[in-house]
């Protein structure tokens, strides 16, 4: 997990650029970046969290399908992992890789 000051602040920017109405793609960015470091730290249940808000965000995302994928991965969830990577590539099918 993030230490507290930097989960904070990360958590500010976030509800900053939901409330302020800023882009979704932004807002969706800001959560994949999140949940890509949390699951390198370990933290797979706060990594598919914030995957999941990017989705919310901005479902035409690539990028938050696939961060879903691989946080879904990460718990073992490899069906549910599949489709989230099948999506990202239907979105975005000149990428080979996301997240």
């Amino acid at each position: 997990m993030l230490p507290p000051s930097r989960h904070a602040g990360l958590m500010a920017l976030i509800k900053f650029a939901e409330k302020n109405d800023h882009a979704p793609t932004l807002v969706a960015q800001v959560r994949v970046a999140a949940s890509i470091a949390q699951r390198k730290l370990g933290s797979l249940r706060s990594a598919l969290r914030h995957a999941d808000g990017a989705v919310t965000a901005c479902e035409s995302e690539a990028c938050a399908h696939a961060a879903r994928g691989a946080a879904l991965e990460a718990l073992g969830l490899v069906v549910d992992a599949h489709v989230a990577f099948v999506k990202a590539a239907s979105l975005e099918p000149s990428k080979r890789t996301h997240a």
